[in-house]
């Protein structure tokens, strides 16, 4: 649909930006007292007679809205399809009107510029200056609704053309004038979904109706969702798939694995992940893209023995995951691969303290697991699922942390980006060092799934088939520090 680059020219760049500096801030509270109002009544599989009444309600209320956007929505596609046709038109010098309105309020202008081109000899400066003046009196005397739509295209277009053709004016006839600006303002050069966006949606009062409308429905669909589902609260204003993870104290603790020890570090407001990285994204998002065969080489996921875990075309000899594996997390690449893809993604590892406040219940809480104190059957892809393989990163709901972080026990271990004896790192993983690892997998017992469950090794040199990672980013003016 022609009406994308209004979507895509200023909704979706005002959310990239404006949201995750505004929002990332201050959402912390905003999500409290959203799970706040769905969590009244509990926090059951089903919303209580009370919080289903609240949607029933945000719900009717949000199709109202939704119909007056659609109303917006179809006069903006109607300004669009006007506008671009009457662009086409006077790109093509085929709109006598656009040339007759031009003529009709440049005359002035285009007159007091020439009599002072006659006067100076055809000085540039002084005659552009004089046309100058005089344009934005002539501009006010716009009737043209087209013309008045795009009165910055024009604005720049006459300007250019008088500095252009500042020596030469007297030899020109208004109307030759207004000629040589519409060519200049519509010479076809730029597509008109660019026009759109740069000139029109900026000033649009219709293009900022439907702005704020979009946004009014939008927060009606923000406050059924977590109303439905309180831990969607920590997924509003982060990037798509992302949860935002408040900063706070939080229980780092290890009791299985090489070091057994209890802290509980100060953590800075952070990003992560909501699933675990896929076959599909590694392969599409990092892996392909890789220009070097010895770079995709290194990249290739590969088992403990060394054996490529995806399938190998035998025709053009390419790498790529079988389709049953596409959702399941990518396993079988080194620290060293799985930060590449980080970085390459705008993104980087978790740290050990970050993961587990991810992982955990809450700043004020310590649980075994993701989902609670105690183990539950069917809460994760551990070795009990009875699986024998990893699961699609996006199951075992029942098991998802306090902040709606998916699968942090169990499916499979994750690379983080600390090292042995606590040492973080961001753009490389350190040569020669034991890297953490956390999460248990499909092949872990109990124990080897829980929160407390901790191990180290080799960030460049451990390939398993149950070791994956997920990412994380910084939150735009959050300062973390790296020790």
């Amino acid at each position: 649909m022609t009406f994308r680059f209004l979507l895509r020219g200023n909704a979706e760049r005002i959310s990239d930006s404006c949201r995750l500096a505004i929002l990332g801030l201050f959402l912390g509270g905003f999500c409290l007292t959203l799970g706040a109002e769905a969590q009244v009544d509990g926090m059951g599989d089903a919303p209580s007679a009370k919080v289903q009444a609240r949607i029933n309600k945000l719900e009717e209320e949000r199709e109202a809205e939704s119909s007056k956007l659609a109303v917006v929505h179809l006069a903006m596609q109607d300004l669009y399809e006007s506008l671009s046709k009457t662009y086409a038109e006077a790109s093509s010098g085929q709109s006598a009107a656009v040339v007759d309105e031009l003529e009709r309020i440049l005359d002035p202008a285009f007159r007091a510029a020439a009599q002072t081109a006659e006067k100076t000899r055809g000085n540039v400066k002084k005659t552009s200056g004089a046309f100058a003046r005089e344009l934005p009196n002539a501009l006010r005397r716009l009737e043209n609704e087209f013309l008045k739509t795009l009165v910055s295209l024009v604005k720049r277009a006459a300007l250019k053309t008088s500095r252009d053709e500042a020596a030469n004016l007297t030899d020109f006839s208004p109307r030759d004038f207004a000629i040589a600006v519409a060519r200049q303002a519509f010479a076809g050069k730029v597509e008109f979904g660019d026009v759109w966006n740069d000139f029109v949606v900026p000033k649009s009062k219709l293009a900022k109706q439907y702005q704020e409308q979009r946004g009014v429905v939008q927060k009606l669909d923000e406050r059924i969702t977590v109303l439905k589902d309180p831990k969607m609260a920590f997924t509003i204003g982060a990037p798509k798939n992302m949860a935002r993870i408040p900063g706070g104290s939080y229980t780092v603790e290890s009791k299985y694995g090489f070091v057994k020890k209890r802290r509980k570090p100060k953590v800075i407001a952070f990003y992560i992940d909501l699933y675990e990285v896929t076959h599909e994204e590694y392969w599409k998002n990092y892996y392909l893209n890789l220009k070097e065969a010895a770079d995709k080489e290194a990249a290739l996921p590969r088992s403990q023995d060394g054996k490529a875990i995806w399938f190998q075309e035998p025709t053009s000899g390419e790498y790529q995951p079988l389709p049953d594996m596409m959702r399941w997390p990518v396993t079988g690449i080194d620290c060293v691969s799985a930060l590449a893809y980080a970085k390459a993604q705008g993104k980087r590892l978790p740290t050990e303290v970050e993961w587990v406040a991810a992982a955990a219940g809450s700043p004020k809480d310590s649980w075994l697991y993701s989902w609670g104190r105690t183990y539950a059957t069917g809460f994760c892809n551990d070795k009990k699922a009875g699986r024998g393989t990893p699961a699609p990163v996006d199951e075992f709901k029942a098991g998802r942390s306090h902040f709606g972080v998916y699968q942090c026990c169990g499916n499979v271990k994750e690379w983080l980006a600390t090292t042995k004896k606590g040492k973080d790192f961001k753009d490389e993983v350190p040569r020669g060092k034991n890297v953490v690892i956390r999460g248990g997998s499909y092949l872990e017992q109990q124990t080897g799934v829980s929160l407390l469950w901790r191990w180290e090794l080799p960030g460049s040199a451990t390939r398993l088939e149950d070791l994956g990672f997920r990412c994380a980013q910084d939150i735009l003016g959050a300062k973390r520090k790296t020790r």
